[in-house]
């Protein structure tokens, strides 16, 4: 077996697939969500659709979508996350809340509908397409104005950088990438391993396998360049003893000052960390 063939086995066992249901000790079984939306893949058989959702602030809060903000939040979420009604629910009050649009797709393996392989070069030909065509296509290029932010959270982290990176992204006009909790070396995850139990330990190789499929270290090495030959800026956040799964709720505040170019960003971010560390000593930590 070639390297690439490992390496496209690996990507289809790490992105292992959900349908759009999901189940939750507080609510129990939680259906898919009601409006998913499907775009036919280019290349691929009919019928093997990449399954989304739009959306768009509520009508029930005052002028949100008179006076919407003219920002399309891309979204590659973690590997354990679908369409179903809950996690949808999540985002939707993102965008209501923040008067965006917020776009979510299923990868391949996900869902509802037959879809190819989920090989590394599938995942992001999909999320190309998408943004493609929202941008672009959708309710008659309605979006073709709107400042588009892609976000990765975990190992969506992966086909995120590589939409920033990559020259056949460049027309989409991308303004803003916003990493969460991205693995991007296998030193980061060693220690994971150095625990007993098969459980922990099982989980560990599992993300150890999250963190060498995609190569972030030098797409996020090649942005830094970039952004030094354009003079951006780059942001980075360190968080101290938050947790990987929680990441995203504990820095909201972060991510959204960010992404609408809040000129008190610097103080939210400091009140943010502050709040995490007396939230630590206060539960007993060193």
């Amino acid at each position: 077996m070639s390297a690439f063939s490992i390496k496209n086995t690996l990507t289809n066992w790490t992105f292992w697939g959900k349908d759009n249901t999901s189940w939750s000790k507080e609510e129990g079984s939680i259906p898919a969500y009601h409006k998913i939306e499907k775009l036919p893949r280019k290349d691929v058989p009919t019928g093997q659709d990449i399954e989304y959702v739009l959306l768009k602030p509520e009508a029930e809060r005052p002028g949100s979508q008179e006076n919407e903000v003219k920002k399309l939040i891309f979204v590659c979420h973690g590997v354990n996350r679908s369409l179903d009604s809950k996690s949808v629910r999540q985002w939707q009050d993102d965008a209501t809340r923040e008067n965006v649009t917020i776009v979510l797709h299923n990868y391949p393996n996900y869902g509802d509908t037959p879809s190819p392989r989920a090989t590394e070069k599938q995942i992001c030909r999909d999320a190309l397409q998408l943004l493609n065509y929202v941008r672009y296509k959708h309710e008659g290029e309605k979006f073709r104005s709107y400042e588009v932010v892609i976000l990765g959270n975990s190992i969506g982290c992966g086909p995120t950088m590589w939409l920033a990176t990559t020259d056949a992204a460049y027309h989409l006009g991308i303004k803003k990438v916003v990493l969460i909790s991205p693995w991007k070396s296998l030193i980061e995850l060693l220690p994971t391993l150095m625990t007993s139990g098969l459980p922990r330990f099982m989980h560990g190789w599992k993300l150890v396998l999250q963190g060498i499929i995609w190569d972030l270290k030098n797409a996020m090495d090649e942005q830094v360049k970039k952004n030094e030959l354009l003079n951006l800026t780059s942001r980075l956040e360190m968080i101290p003893n938050c947790g990987h799964r929680a990441t995203h709720v504990d820095t909201a505040e972060i991510i959204w000052a960010f992404i609408h170019d809040n000129p008190n960003l610097d103080k939210i971010a400091f009140s943010v960390v502050r709040k995490q560390e007396e939230r630590r000593i206060n539960s007993g930590g060193d």
